[in-house]
């Protein structure tokens, strides 16, 4: 019964140019006979369904390796054609390449289609096994190559290259979930123009999570400081910093922590640390809210500079000693 199942199969399968066995379009007779042949032993007990692993394999193997090949002959080919274009343009005023031109090849009608003919070859190749240097699971056995490829069938050829560097088929298979039904994005928080002054300075440091900052240097890339002289003004406080040369507040951490230990501040141990102390490491500043993490370790409110606002929350470095915490009589009782 197996090797008539087998023959059946193999002669289908040669029938429809050998796209049945690596997750390609399946037909009735391959959607009936696949299930009984993986139920059936190993190959260790049954060598002949070890021969139809091992022929599905191959079959996949050549296919992947014949896509991934033209996909390398086309990528040359528009390699070639953007370097002969900018060889024509002759070179830029520095007499380097003029890579407009270079860019024109690309990003042009052809360039597009030839780009997404290589991405189709590129996922044909992947879902057959196949990566630019080889077998995707070289160390695999044929029936192990063969289960991993129809799991990958629905994904493209950027997603099962993902999986790389996971070897287990198990490891595989919740990366794989992971990649085709990620968790959905965490919502963006809140931006607040103006933070809402409490009655406190730590109040107010509560209410100016997503605090706007991109009206700060480097449109709130290098705003942390500036975000934290927003947290202050919002308290109704003077930010006690000033540039000596144009009375601004200081947007710069060295001369910040200088002023603050040459003004009657000081750095204090981290479990003398309250709600409103500064926090630096020196490459980044931020303000201590009263709130802490499940340790019962303070956190840290800073600027994001990816999102240009106040919500880069992190518990204080404790044990580490990778950040300071300043005391600034200016800013306590209040």
């Amino acid at each position: 019964m197996l090797q008539f199942l087998e023959d059946l199969y193999a002669d289908a399968d040669k029938k429809l140019g050998g796209w049945l066995p690596a997750g390609g379009t399946a037909n009735p007779l391959s959607n009936a006979v696949r299930p009984i042949l993986d139920a059936l032993p190993t190959a260790e007990i049954d060598p002949s369904l070890g021969n139809y692993y091992r022929e599905n394999r191959n079959t996949a193997r050549e296919q992947g390796q014949a896509a991934q090949q033209e996909a390398g002959r086309l990528s040359t080919d528009l390699n070639n054609r953007a370097l002969e274009a900018a060889y024509q343009a002759g070179p830029d005023e520095y007499g380097g390449w003029q890579m407009d031109v270079v860019q024109d090849v690309y990003q042009g009608e052809e360039g597009q289609a030839t780009q997404a003919q290589i991405n189709q070859l590129e996922t044909r190749a992947r879902r057959h096994g196949v990566g630019e240097y080889g077998d995707l699971l070289p160390d695999h056995s044929d029936r192990e190559a063969v289960l991993d490829n129809r799991a990958n069938a629905n994904m493209s050829g950027e997603q099962i290259n993902l999986l790389r560097g996971f070897g287990d088929l198990e490891e595989r298979a919740v990366q794989r979930e992971r990649i085709l039904n990620p968790p959905p994005p965490e919502p963006e928080p809140e931006r607040l123009d103006n933070a809402e002054r409490g009655a406190t300075l730590t109040q107010t440091i509560n209410n100016s999570v997503g605090l706007d900052t991109r009206t700060g240097p480097n449109d709130g890339g290098l705003s942390c400081v500036y975000g934290v002289n927003r947290v202050i003004e919002a308290a109704g406080l003077e930010v006690p910093w000033k540039d000596p040369e144009t009375g601004a507040n200081s947007v710069y951490i060295p001369f910040v922590e200088d002023w603050i230990t040459s003004n009657g501040g000081s750095v204090v141990p981290y479990e003398e640390a309250k709600p409103g102390d500064i926090v630096s490491d020196g490459g980044h500043m931020g303000i201590l809210t009263d709130r802490v993490d499940e340790a019962g370790v303070p956190i840290v409110l800073s600027n994001s500079s990816s999102r240009g606002s106040m919500t880069y929350e992190y518990p204080l470095d404790v044990g580490g000693g990778g950040n300071k915490v300043y005391r600034v009589p200016q800013l306590q009782g209040n």
